[in-house]
């Protein structure tokens, strides 16, 4: 999943969308330490102008935001908690989950169309993978229940389900439930478009 990022000169990365933190959360690493300076530098008369002076005010030149609120607490404050290892756990978790959740598509009749490493699945039954009411039926009957979320994603010329493990509390019950209610939902579509 990570061959070459080594070779990147920066990797941006949403927090929000795997490490359990609010919205528009993210991280910005680069191997050119120098590129925020330069990017968010301003002179202003009324701050210090010494560089000893700066140093000790932190981060007032490194930050687009100066004094205004402190975006990146809500990845700073989960760190001290949990700290890297913790969310390593939580993210090889994630990625078991979601191979889980691949091998029980696949059991009850579910295609796959994507490979990734990552726990994303993008399904259909191949049976309706040239009817895109199927995958829209499916969609909206989760959105209107609530039970798991669920999207209606197009793979090339293919309108699949997507279903992306993003909850460190995920475990295998919610996998059951959800290919329990897939099934029922594929059923009942079955049942609606042959009457």
């Amino acid at each position: 999943m990570q061959n070459g990022i080594e070779r990147a000169d920066s990797i941006t990365f949403d927090a929000h969308k795997w490490l359990s933190v609010p919205m528009a959360t993210s991280l910005f690493l680069t191997k050119h330490p120098d590129a925020l300076g330069k990017t968010f530098s301003i002179r202003a008369n009324f701050m210090p102008q010494e560089e000893d002076e700066i140093d000790r005010l932190g981060s007032y030149t490194h930050s687009i935001q100066w004094s205004r609120r402190f975006i990146g607490l809500k990845l700073y404050m989960p760190l001290l908690v949990f700290g890297w290892k913790g969310y390593e756990e939580t993210i090889l978790h994630q990625i078991e989950m979601g191979q889980l959740l691949e091998k029980k598509l696949v059991q009850n009749n579910w295609k796959i169309y994507n490979d990734t490493d990552l726990p994303i699945s993008c399904f259909t039954d191949s049976k309706f993978e040239n009817d895109p009411e199927f995958t829209k039926y499916i969609y909206n009957s989760f959105l209107e229940t609530g039970e798991s979320w669920i999207i209606n994603y197009p793979v090339g010329n293919v309108f699949t389900l997507r279903a992306c493990i993003t909850n460190y509390a995920t475990n295998e019950s919610h996998l059951d439930a959800l290919i329990l209610s897939l099934n029922v939902k594929r059923k009942e579509f079955e049942l609606f478009t042959s009457v």
